[in-house]
């Protein structure tokens, strides 16, 4: 299983995914989820592994300009994920291993601006327009949903104002979280792609340890607020009873 996760921040796209790849005969290990494309595209697929070789395969091939504008970058997308899906049909036409779907994100130098798609296997593609977005494989799709609410729940950072480290961090922890929510099939570290105006790449490790502090940090301080919050309203939950109240 897989998620996918993006957000669209002030200067920058930032992608994030979990790191467990499932090898044949069922075998669990840790590998990359997250790409570059040739174009300055990020992307990261749910699906078999098949599916992701295939669309890695046709990007090498796609004829695109870098940091394509919308429409250029929307077909290219959809170019690569028809011709995957094309690639891996059987005899009756029917997707082996079945239908998969990714994120993709880059930066238009024409338009000055930063664009998160959503495409499918069947060919529909759609521009995450709310700025934010995850994708799971069939099995793991409450795993989206549940990211999806981490992100919606957050809204009130503003994403289009938000600055980068902070939108690699809201990233990380939003996958973290839904990585940790699994009861199985999803597991491994977190990895992040970014997309600037100055290019794009999948995060390092010694790129993502500043990210993991930050993200550590900020749990810390969300569940010290929450356990003085809780404290102050068992206190004053007692000081609304009266003093016989209180001995019961």
């Amino acid at each position: 299983m897989t998620l996918i996760t993006g957000l669209r921040c002030s200067d920058a796209v930032v992608l994030g995914s979990d790191s467990q790849i499932t090898l044949e005969g069922g075998l669990k290990a840790e590998g990359p989820k997250l790409f570059c494309s040739p174009h300055g595209i990020i992307w990261g697929m749910a699906g078999r592994i098949a599916a992701t070789q295939a669309v890695a395969a046709h990007f090498k091939e796609l004829i695109l300009d870098s940091n394509p504008d919308r429409d250029a970058g929307r077909q290219g997308v959809r170019k690569v994920m028809r011709l995957a899906a094309e690639e891996m049909q059987d005899a009756d036409g029917r997707i082996s291993g079945g239908p998969f779907q990714g994120l993709f994100a880059w930066y238009s130098k024409t338009e000055d601006q930063f664009f998160l798609l959503k495409a499918r296997s069947d060919g529909i593609v759609e521009l995450q327009e709310q700025g934010y977005g995850a994708v799971g494989s069939p099995s793991s799709n409450e795993l989206a949903r549940f990211a999806f609410f981490g992100f919606s729940s957050s809204g009130h950072l503003e994403y289009e104002t938000l600055p980068l480290e902070t939108a690699k961090m809201l990233v990380h922890t939003v996958t973290e979280d839904a990585v940790n929510a699994s009861a199985h099939g999803v597991d491994g570290p977190v990895q992040l792609a970014v997309a600037t105006a100055g290019g794009a790449e999948v995060l390092e490790a010694v790129d993502l340890k500043p990210v993991q502090d930050t993200a550590a940090a900020f749990k810390m301080h969300q569940a010290d607020f929450l356990e003085r919050v809780d404290a102050r309203t068992r206190h004053d939950d007692v000081s609304g009873l009266d003093p016989g109240a209180r001995d019961l």
